[in-house]
């Protein structure tokens, strides 16, 4: 079957920054390689089973919303590991990834036991900010630039988990050089924008991934992100220039 399954977990509540938009680009840039693409909207309450889909989309969410999520996906836990194991891609975007790890700390002082799917801690932040992010990265073997915005809800401080990319432009874990996370190929990033919009290349290495763990074949020559290249040459310029004017790199306070 030539199709590419696709969940998004939890819609109606993890709507945060137009991160849905990453689900309407593995769905065009799926059907421009000669797939069928199938996106599955789960919402809190319904069942779900991981290994049914090839590629799982979780999108940003608020920090307070880490005891529902996490007793949802807590008796799927096991076949979320699984799916990672398996080279499945898991993308999670912002403050959802925290989520995932060991613990979160909240502002409140309450201390909440995560998903302990990537090895990591995370520490809801006092203060948000946001502004633009640009770093490099190597994905399914092909290096490429990623960009997009950042609001950082929580800092991530990583234990022993390679990190996603590493800095060019913007704050990385812990205001470092090292962004987000990468376990085998699930991405946890706190790039926003939406990620998969604004890097194709990525979106496309992501399709590929999950068509030869499927075992169905691609079609390279036919994917055409030219609009998109031009979009994000001109994004990259233009974070070029505020990298030369620290007056306008600075992140600006959300919170």
């Amino acid at each position: 079957m030539n199709t590419i399954r696709t969940a998004v977990l939890y819609p109606d509540t993890l709507y945060l920054h137009g991160e849905r938009g990453n689900a309407l680009a593995v769905d065009r840039i799926a059907k421009k390689a000669g797939f069928d693409s199938e996106i599955t909207r789960i919402e809190l309450g319904e069942e779900f089973h991981p290994l049914d889909y090839d590629i799982i989309l979780v999108s940003a969410g608020e920090i307070s919303r880490a005891h529902s999520i996490i007793d949802e996906l807590t008796p799927v836990r096991g076949e979320l590991r699984r799916f990672i194991s398996l080279g499945r891609p898991l993308v999670v975007t912002g403050a959802s990834c925290a989520y995932f790890g060991d613990q979160i700390s909240m502002r409140s002082g309450e201390i909440v036991d995560g998903l302990g799917i990537i090895p990591a801690t995370f520490t809801e932040n006092e203060a948000v900010y946001g502004d633009d992010i640009w770093f490099t990265t190597t994905y399914n073997g092909r290096d490429m630039e990623i960009i997009g915005n950042q609001i950082q809800m929580a800092e991530l401080t990583r234990s022993g988990a390679k990190p996603f990319g590493r800095i060019l432009y913007g704050l990385g874990n812990n205001e470092g050089e090292d962004e987000g996370i990468r376990l085998q190929s699930s991405i946890f990033t706190n790039t926003l924008g939406p990620l998969l919009v604004l890097n194709p290349e990525l979106t496309y290495e992501i399709i590929k991934t999950a068509a030869v763990n499927k075992e169905i074949g691609h079609e390279a020559d036919k994917i055409d992100t030219s609009l998109e290249d031009r979009s994000k040459a001109a994004k990259i310029r233009y974070i070029k220039d505020k990298k030369s004017d620290l007056k306008n790199s600075a992140f600006q306070k959300i919170r």
